[in-house]
C-alpha cells in the first residue's frame, strides 16, 4: 500500500507539472460591488423662477438627497453637467452618480428672451433732412444690442385715409444695427411739399434669437419755426427742442392760467362766445370740458361771424330734418351762407347731436374766412392741413386743439385763432374786419390781438 500511494503521489505531481490533471481547483471569486441608483424622487427640481438670456452662462441650483434627506456631496457623490444653458431655449441638466452612486436623472429649463427697448432721437440734420437715430438696448441692465434691424416709419396724424393713402407716409425705411446697437436713418423731407403738423414717429426693432422685438412710437410734431413750446415731442425747421410726451390723463377743468379759458374770456368780452352760467363771485363759466355737438358748433361760427341776429331773423327754409327747435335758424342760415351743406348727399340731414371733430370744426371756420371747396381752395379731407398752411393753427395751438376728443375748450382755441387769421383775399385779420362791420370797437380788437396775439 505504502508502494501504491508513492505511486500515485508521483502521478499527481507529474500531472500537475504537466497541466494534464483532468479538473482544476476553483479560484475564490471576488466580491461584486454594490451602488445605489439615483431616482427622480432623491433630485431636487429646478427652481420656479424666469431664466432669461444673459449672455453668460444659466445655472439653477441642483440639490441631491438620500432616502433619509440627507444632502449628498457634488464631485463626490455625483456630477452635474449643463448643456445649451447660454442661448434662449430649451436648456438640460444631466446629474449622474459616482462613487457609491449609479445612474443619471435629467432635469430640463426654459431660458426666455431678453425684453429690449429702443431709445429714439430725431432731429434737423439739413434743410432737406431729418436724421432719424435708434438705439437698441436690453430692457433690465440697459446693454446694447448689436444684432438685428430696425424699420423707421412715419405716420401722419391729421389726414384721413380718403386724402392720402392710408398711413401716410408709411415705412421708410430697415436699417441694420452696428456693432454700437445704433441704426441711423437720413429721412428726405421737403419742407415746402410735405406735410407739416403731427407725426407717430415709430422705430420698430426686429428681434433676434435672444432678443425679443420691441418698438419705440410717440407723436412728433414737424414744424417750420425757430421758437416752439409744447407738450410733445417737436421738430423744427432750424432748431429741434424736445420735451416728455405727457401720459394721457382724465380731463380736468382748466385753471385761470389755462390759455383756453383766457381764449373764452377774451371771446367772451368781444361777444362772439356766451358762458353756460355764472360763479358764486358772478363770473361767467364756460365748461371748456363738455363736448361740442354739430350744432352747437355751427352756432358757435355763426356768433363769430357776427352774423347771429341775422341768423336768428333768417326768414328762409331750413333743408335740413334733424334739427331741433332751438337750432332751426342757425341751421337754416348756415346752408344759406354756404357754412354747412349737412352729411348726406340730399342735404337732408346735419347730424345735430352728433360730436363735432376737429376736421369739421376747421372746415366751417374755413368757409368763414371765405375759403370754399366750389372755388378748389380746398378738399374737405384736407381740411386741417389747409387750416395749418394759412395760419390759421400755430404749431403750438394746433397740438393743443388736436389733443384728444373735441370739446368746448378745442374750440375756443380755433375761433380765437380765426380772429386772428385774414380771410382769402383781405387785407387784415378777421377780428380788424367784424371791427370795421361794428361788431366791437376796434379798440377791443386792438386788445384781442394783444393779449391772444402773444
Amino acid at each position: 500500500m505504502k508502494a501504491l500511494r508513492k505511486v500515485l503521489c508521483s502521478f499527481l505531481c507529474v500531472a500537475l507539472l504537466l497541466g494534464c490533471f483532468p479538473f482544476t481547483l476553483a479560484a475564490e471569486e471576488p466580491e461584486e460591488e454594490v451602488t445605489i441608483e439615483l431616482t427622480d424622487e432623491m433630485v431636487s427640481e429646478v427652481p420656479d423662477e424666469e431664466y432669461v438670456y444673459t449672455g453668460s452662462e444659466i445655472k439653477p441650483e441642483i440639490i441631491v438627497t438620500d432616502d433619509d434627506g440627507e444632502e449628498l456631496v457634488p464631485d463626490e457623490d455625483y456630477t452635474v453637467e449643463y448643456k445649451d444653458n447660454i442661448d434662449a431655449g430649451e436648456a438640460t441638466i444631466i446629474i449622474t452618480g459616482i462613487g457609491l452612486y449609479s445612474g443619471e436623472v435629467i432635469r430640463e429649463f426654459t431660458i426666455k428672451k431678453a425684453k429690449t427697448k429702443v431709445l429714439f432721437d430725431a432731429k434737423v440734420l439739413s434743410d432737406d433732412t431729418i436724421l432719424l437715430t435708434a438705439k437698441v438696448v436690453r430692457a433690465d441692465e440697459g446693454e446694447t444690442i448689436p444684432t438685428g434691424t430696425v424699420t423707421f416709419s412715419a405716420i401722419y396724424l391729421l389726414t384721413s385715409p380718403s386724402a392720402l393713402e392710408a398711413d401716410y407716409p408709411g415705412e421708410l425705411d430697415e436699417v441694420e444695427l452696428d456693432d454700437k446697437g445704433v441704426a441711423v436713418f437720413e429721412w428726405d423731407f421737403d419742407w415746402e411739399g410735405d406735410e407739416l403738423g403731427p407725426y407717430d414717429l415709430i422705430a420698430e426693432y426686429s428681434g433676434d434669437d435672444n432678443h425679443l422685438e420691441s418698438k419705440f412710437q410717440d407723436e412728433f410734431f414737424i414744424f417750420i419755426k425757430d421758437e416752439y413750446v409744447s407738450p410733445r415731442y417737436a421738430i423744427g425747421s432750424g432748431s429741434y427742442k424736445t420735451s416728455p410726451a405727457l401720459p394721457p390723463t382724465e380731463p380736468v377743468e382748466p385753471t385761470a392760467a389755462d390759455i383756453r379759458v383766457t381764449a373764452a374770456d377774451a371771446l367772451y368780452r368781444l361777444g362772439l362766445f356766451v358762458g353756460t352760467g355764472t360763479d358764486a363771485s358772478g363770473k361767467p363759466t364756460y365748461e371748456l370740458n363738455k363736448k361740442l355737438t354739430r350744432l352747437e358748433a355751427l352756432a358757435l361760427v355763426i356768433r363769430l361771424m357776427g352774423l347771429e341776429k341775422d341768423a336768428k331773423a333768417y326768414a328762409g327754409v331750413n333743408p335740413f330734418n334733424d334739427v331741433p327747435d332751438w337750432g332751426d335758424r342757425y341751421a337754416a342760415f348756415g346752408y344759406f351762407a354756404g357754412i354747412t351743406v349737412g352729411v348726406n348727399s340730399e342735404h337732408t340731414l346735419f347730424a345735430s347731436e352728433r360730436q363735432v371733430t376737429l376736421q369739421e370744426f376747421t372746415a366751417f371756420l374755413l368757409r368763414v374766412l371765405g375759403y370754399t371747396e366750389a372755388n378748389g381752395d380746398f378738399k374737405y379731407e384736407n381740411a386741417i392741413q389747409q387750416g395749418t398752411k394759412i395760419g390759421l393753427y400755430s404749431p403750438y395751438d394746433l397740438t393743443e386743439i388736436s389733443s384728444g376728443s373735441f370739446l368746448r375748450g378745442n374750440a375756443v382755441l380755433a375761433m380765437a385763432g380765426a380772429l386772428l387769421t385774414k380771410p382769402k383775399g383781405g387785407d387784415v385779420e378777421l377780428v380788424y374786419e367784424l371791427a370795421e362791420l361794428g361788431v366791437f370797437p376796434k379798440a377791443d380788437a386792438d386788445w384781442f390781438k394783444k393779449e391772444i396775439g402773444k
